[in-house]
């Protein structure tokens, strides 16, 4: 799940050399004896009202200008986002380097560029900005026909009016009519065909695209690019956000643009006047078009909603869902014809050069550190004599999100740069589907590794998609099968990139992970994955172990560390929790504040000493599940196989109160106390035919109300929260008192918040706990 994050880049300035680290990359790279063009365009950078629709052209020409004379070797690079380009361009021009020797040859005007590579181009292609969808195909047919994108401008400045004043370009497509009205109209047939118009012009634009492209195999069958249209003009803000230079890489491979609403019952605020669902109807036809082209194979889509604008409940954005729930409903329908994400969310979202870099050549193999044996964690004193795992808690920390080229490229820089880069277990979960594009980072993170550095795929894998709607029994389009194809995608990847493990399973909206599902990941993911939709809390499946996601943490530093001391629950536990874009020296203080909160051992592992310990310690509950006890306690500050959770809508404290300790939780309004089941005992409950009766012993304090919600099966449907509504009182008698809960049917398959099974419900007074027993009924 993605979101605006905002970091501070370090200055670096534009030199040709900076010294080279001492495990510098020893890949001996093809020379081009051909010069590199530099052409810098930072001033674009400082967007003002009065020229941001030259900039925008500029911006878009250049792109298209990128993506063609890059096609077959790096040829042209372009200075636009100074720390991000600066950085990697001293990095690759390093002695013994990418770009090493290599003649650059600067241009100062964007007329010298034209001229220069005038014969590398077929034609312009003009577009209608009274029609913004028509930018997006301009980018389209930019990259199939070696055109020039040019938005219609007359006025004297314009950069079409300067373009078209160069008199070379003698092959001019229009998207619109002579007369400067609009050719897309959302009125009759959609242009030059017998088909009916959408009612949309919007539509009808992506429409005729498909009929005229995507149909007729003129386009990539690997890519298509989702980004925003000239629609952005209407508002215009920090001008990397625009994405427009991302489109270099998609003209140079011949992708298929678009920008649509994924939603069905509604009507974006781009074209509020369509039928609602006329866009979704729509992206479903690209998608149902681009999938039979492809073969029904594995395809990227890169770019993200342009949630902060268009089609979210989000400032002016004008749609009724929220900015999660677009991402997932869209992750949800690419992927039912097997589109995965390059997710340009934005926030970072802006990459310039990508065309350029992609030509860097790739290692055949990137082998990982020398990975932990049993015997090692043995000596660490993780396993005793007996093979049992320590009583302790095991941390794993998922560092995302890395699912988008474009963030990778402008992150990683900081990262590797931290203090406390290498002096700290480094967790990295970096999609390795985004290779294509940032080869270079790569390359870098993998040969300026430190011993503490790992790597395990981010999202889903070799790339973001929802793996249920793989499944035919899944899809409403009649598509078959794909998880095999899914299996033979991701095999690439992880045996590139000496990867075993798979980072956060994302499935949204759709449907979790089953046997099939389960299948496919042991085959490329044997070590272990971390998912949202698994069968269990934690289990194996086909000697692969599998672990829900825990939790994401908090901002600060210090209180991401507290969430992690409380949620250690029972012992051995074992937390796999997400974070995202922070830095090494943000998690060494969130490290240091778990290890200060916590009244048990922590230890921050890397991926295999993780799931190894996993596997074994739940192999030792398999052959220990049938010895599982009557009843389980938490009390007086104790733990057998019943623990409270913190959580961030349910924190309290462990404190000394009337001489005891006790779970301490004061609340104005509505909080929680989570509790964990031992796995043992909350097996006697996984079938659904047995009752559980809870009883707690807490101090009568203030007057109040306490209820309770378990994970268990209701009305014949399997819910993670029920409502038992049978509340009690506190009377406010200062004195211990007993309060009796009875479940019906209860599953405990930690399915509520922590990944636990029930919870009490403070309703606004004084919670102070020293007992809670569960007994099966």
């Amino acid at each position: 799940m993605k979101t605006i994050f905002k970091i501070f880049l370090l200055i670096s300035t534009f030199i040709s050399n900076v010294s080279c680290a001492d495990n510098h990359s020893q890949i001996v790279k093809k020379k081009s004896e051909n010069p590199i063009y530099l052409f810098d365009v930072t001033g674009l950078i400082n967007v003002n009202q009065t020229d941001v629709e030259k900039k925008w052209d500029t911006a878009h020409l250049l792109a298209a200008i990128q993506g063609i004379v890059n096609r077959d070797e790096p040829t042209l690079f372009i200075r636009f986002m100074k720390d991000t380009d600066d950085f990697w361009w001293n990095q690759l021009r390093q002695n013994g380097e990418w770009l090493d020797g290599r003649q650059v040859v600067k241009f100062k005007k964007l007329k010298q560029l034209l001229n220069h590579f005038r014969s590398d181009f077929k034609g312009v292609v003009v577009y209608d900005p009274k029609v913004p969808a028509t930018c997006n195909l301009a980018s389209t047919i930019a990259g199939v026909e070696d055109r020039l994108p040019l938005r219609y401008d007359k006025s004297k400045d314009s950069i079409y009016s300067m373009v078209m004043k160069m008199n070379y370009y003698k092959d001019v497509k229009k998207l619109i009519n002579n007369d400067g009205s609009s050719m897309f109209t959302g009125k009759g047939f959609i242009p030059g065909t017998t088909v009916s118009s959408s009612g949309s012009a919007k539509n009808d634009v992506y429409l005729w695209g498909k009929i005229n492209y995507i149909d007729k195999g003129l386009c990539s069958k690997e890519y298509m690019a989702y980004y925003i249209d000239s629609y952005w003009l209407k508002e215009p803000g920090e001008f990397s956000k625009n994405t427009l230079f991302n489109h270099d890489i998609f003209i140079s491979q011949k992708a298929f643009f678009f920008d649509l609403d994924p939603w069905e019952d509604e009507a974006p605020v781009d074209d509020p006047n369509q039928k609602p669902g006329t866009d979704s109807a729509t992206m479903k036809k690209l998608l149902k078009s681009f999938n039979k082209a492809s073969g029904n194979k594995i395809f990227t889509i890169a770019g993200f909603t342009p949630w902060d604008r268009k089609y979210t409940d989000f400032g002016k954005s004008g749609g009724k869902h929220g900015g999660v729930a677009t991402e997932w409903h869209y992750a949800k329908i690419i992927s039912e014809y097997n589109g995965v994400m390059d997710a340009d969310a934005p926030g970072l979202n802006g990459m310039v050069n990508a065309s350029f870099y992609s030509h860097y050549p790739l290692k055949d193999y990137y082998e990982q550190n020398k990975k932990p044996t049993v015997e090692d964690l043995k000596k660490k004193g993780y396993i005793s004599a007996n093979g049992d795992v320590k009583q302790m808690a095991f941390v794993l920390v998922y560092m995302g999100d890395y699912d988008s080229a474009a963030w990778m490229n402008r992150i990683v820089p900081n990262m590797w740069k931290d203090p406390e880069h290498g002096k700290i277990i480094g967790t990295w979960a970096f999609n390795p589907n985004l290779s294509y594009r940032v080869p270079h980072v790569f390359d870098y993170v993998r040969t300026h590794k430190s011993s503490n550095d790992w790597f395990m795929s981010g999202d889903s894998g070799a790339g973001y998609l929802n793996p249920g709607m793989l499944l035919k029994k899944n899809r409403k389009n009649g598509l078959p099968d794909a998880i095999d194809k899914w299996k033979i995608w991701n095999k690439k990847y992880f045996k590139k990139f000496d990867l075993e493990v798979t980072g956060f399973i994302i499935d949204g909206a759709s449907p979790g992970q089953n046997s099939a599902c389960l299948d496919a990941y042991k085959e490329f993911s044997p070590v272990g994955i971390i998912g949202q939709k698994l069968p269990a809390f934690m289990g194996i499946h086909k000697n692969m172990p599998y672990i829900k996601m825990a939790t994401d943490l908090p901002g600060n530093s210090f209180e991401a560390g507290k969430r992690i001391a409380g949620m250690t629950g029972i012992k051995p536990a074992f937390l796999p929790v997400r974070t995202v874009l922070k830095t090494p020296t943000w998690h060494a203080e969130m490290m240091r504040s778990a290890q200060e909160n916590s009244q048990s051992e922590i230890a921050f592992v890397d991926p295999y000493t993780f799931f190894t310990l996993l596997k074994i310690h739940l192999k030792s509950i398999n052959n220990t599940a049938g010895k599982a006890k009557k009843y389980v306690y938490w009390s007086h500050g104790r733990c057998d196989e019943l623990s409270p959770i913190s959580f961030n809508d349910g924190i309290f404290e462990i404190k000394e109160y009337d001489n005891v300790k006790t779970v301490y939780q004061s609340a104005d309004d509505v909080q929680y106390i989570y509790f964990q089941i031992e796995n043992g005992f909350a097996k006697k409950f996984a079938n659904g035919k047995h009752d559980a009766e809870i009883q707690i012993t807490l101090f009568d304090n203030k007057k109040g109300k306490v209820g309770i919600t378990y994970d268990g099966i209701q009305d014949g449907e399997s819910k993670a929260y029920i409502d038992l509504e049978n509340y009690k009182y506190l009377k406010g008698k200062k004195k211990w008192t007993k309060i009796t809960f009875k479940l019906k049917t209860p599953l405990f398959k930690h399915r509520e918040n922590g990944n636990t099974d029930f919870r009490l419900i403070n309703f606004g007074t004084d919670l102070i706990i020293k007992n809670v027993v569960i007994k099966q009924k």
